[in-house]
């Protein structure tokens, strides 16, 4: 049965003409007892809970059969258990040709595991390592069932620089994160700012701003630390450097015959490559040092800070820990990455319509602060439909008009997240389309269950009530003041007792002549939801639901 869920309401210039080869009184015979109609009274708006229940991640659903099957799933649980009750939905339903949003939204996960990667004990693909050229294979090895048109998002991690080796043990380290000095003694020497241990990013601080640069000198100081019969060592801090712009104003050093005179002791400088200003407040571990300058010494370590009146860095400082060796796991930073699959029943495939952008895309957008190149990334105060639409028709440039693009990106928000959007060509710019339409969706509760319950919807115009006040009726006496009052008014007048009035049985009669020549291709088992016009006193809106029978041929009022 051709399922057509809406139909859009025409107003018809001329008045229809009808003819019927069944007399009257056989078409009063076939229709038989009149029961009553039934009438929507719930409304529900599915929750967040709600699409959670239903796995759908979007909050939107593929199709209107999508939404008839699933839903029930929900009422069952939130609505009463009361036969003959109706519940109406308003759901966002994915046009045709956007159904890639949702293959996306409800794809298949995929996670990358340690084991999974090319370079043993790495958990993310090395600089030199394609992850687009790897990842196909790696979904072959780690999915099963997979059939042609399956969608898969995939989570997995990059080094964003090369990687290294980390140390084999560790020989002591200093944990700054419970906000505690841990026997570490701080120096002041020039300025008001101090170090801090207590600063709510849950490590130790020292920021010479205060109302403005502040010129400060300050220290702080480790207790002795023993590394005799230590080998091979090496060293490794978590911090976190902003504001400032001149990292040679905060040193790392160490000494091997400090005694408590941060002036008398000779102290050497330890040089970290890595180090970068922050644009958050993450700790960032730096590149470990090799430290066997201090093999079987006695030490202590200072971290010496300056700022100048025109110079103020904040720096955070989170671990320090020395270690020994070399292991064979690798360590850096890196960052997570999402993309997603196809599978055409051979292969796995980045879709054909998506483009996922690469640094060099960031980079033509703009480099400078505030633009996407800065970090590669979008973000709430760099929003991508103020780029994309200009990257797009410089990659495009020869576009057709309705050419689809699935842009995938990087978005940041308390870390790097992989958000897409759909663009189309439209007269001759790079568009968002509308994805989805909102759409009214019915169910009903039956024997204590809920099923769909979707007519066709059709409300009767001025001129549809013109048409029945013309139509083969007119030769019903019983009908005279009903098609008067029907043409003039172009409503049903139902107050019983009413010359006009229409009872439920003669507005049966006149929907079985109109719904026959308007629809005339209906298959029987066709449900429709007809709203009319009402008149009880005051204007009303009167829902009449009738479904053609199978064994009459007519339509007949739909009861539970």
């Amino acid at each position: 049965m051709k399922n057509i869920k809406h139909i859009t309401l025409a107003i018809l210039t001329n008045v229809l003409l009808f003819s019927c080869q069944d007399s009257l009184e056989d078409v009063y015979d076939e229709i038989g007892e009149v029961g009553t109609p039934i009438k929507t009274d719930i409304k529900y708006t599915l929750t967040e809970d709600d699409f959670k229940t239903l796995d759908l991640n979007s909050g939107k659903f593929t199709s209107f059969e999508q939404a008839e099957t699933l839903i029930p799933t929900v009422l069952n649980k939130v609505l009463p258990n009361s036969p003959g009750a109706k519940a109406a939905l308003m759901v966002d339903i994915y046009n045709d040709n956007n159904t890639i949003i949702s293959n996306l939204f409800d794809a298949e996960e995929v996670t990358l595991t340690t084991e999974d990667y090319p370079t043993a004990n790495s958990g993310a693909f090395h600089p030199n390592e394609s992850a687009a050229e790897l990842l196909p294979a790696i979904i072959a090895s780690k999915v099963t069932g997979s059939e042609s048109g399956d969608y898969y998002k995939v989570t997995y991690s990059n080094f964003t620089e090369e990687p290294s080796l980390a140390a084999a043990g560790e020989v002591i380290s200093f944990d700054f994160t419970n906000e505690t000095f841990n026997g570490w003694t701080p120096f002041n020497v020039t300025g008001d700012q101090a170090w801090v241990d207590q600063t709510n990013f849950g490590n130790i601080s020292m920021n010479g701003y205060a109302s403005g640069a502040k010129e400060n000198e300050d220290w702080l100081v480790s207790p002795k630390i023993d590394l005799t019969g230590e080998t091979d060592l090496k060293f490794q801090i978590d911090e976190n450097l902003r504001y400032g712009t001149d990292l040679s104003l905060l040193k790392i050093l160490v000494s091997e015959n400090y005694t408590g005179d941060i002036n008398t002791a000779t102290w050497q400088e330890l040089t970290i490559t890595n180090r970068a200003y922050h644009s958050n407040n993450s700790l960032t571990p730096s590149d470990i040092v090799d430290f066997s300058a201090y093999d079987n010494k006695n030490i202590h370590i200072a971290f010496k800070y300056n700022s100048t009146t025109s110079d103020a860095t904040r720096w955070l400082i989170g671990n320090v820990a020395i270690t020994k060796g070399e292991g064979d796991t690798y360590t850096g930073a890196t960052e997570t990455l999402t993309t997603y699959y196809i599978y055409d029943g051979s292969n796995y495939n980045f879709p054909e319509i998506a483009y996922q952008l690469t640094t060099k895309d960031y980079g033509a957008m703009g480099t400078e602060s505030g633009t996407p190149g800065e970090h590669n990334n979008f973000s709430s105060s760099i929003s991508p439909d103020d780029y994309l639409p200009t990257l797009l028709a410089k990659k495009y440039e020869y576009a057709t008009e309705g050419t689809q693009k699935l842009i995938v990106y990087k978005y940041f928000s308390n870390g790097v997240q992989t958000r897409f959007d759909l663009y189309s060509f439209e007269n001759g710019a790079w568009i968002m389309p509308e994805t989805s339409t909102e759409t009214e969706i019915r169910f009903i509760n039956k024997k204590g269950t809920w099923v769909s319950d979707n007519p066709i919807v059709y409300s009767l115009t001025s001129d549809d009530f013109v048409w029945i006040s013309e139509s083969s009726l007119k030769s019903d006496a019983d009908y005279a003041s009903q098609l008067v009052s029907a043409g003039q008014y172009k409503n049903f007048d139902r107050r019983p007792g009413g010359e006009a009035y229409w009872s439920d049985h003669q507005v049966l009669v006149a929907l079985n002549l109109f719904l026959k020549d308007k629809f005339p291709e209906t298959e029987v088992g066709t449900q429709y939801a007809v709203s009319a016009l009402t008149y009880v006193g005051s204007s009303a809106i009167e829902e009449f639901r009738v479904i053609l029978d199978e064994e009459t041929g007519d339509y007949i009022y739909v009861v539970e």
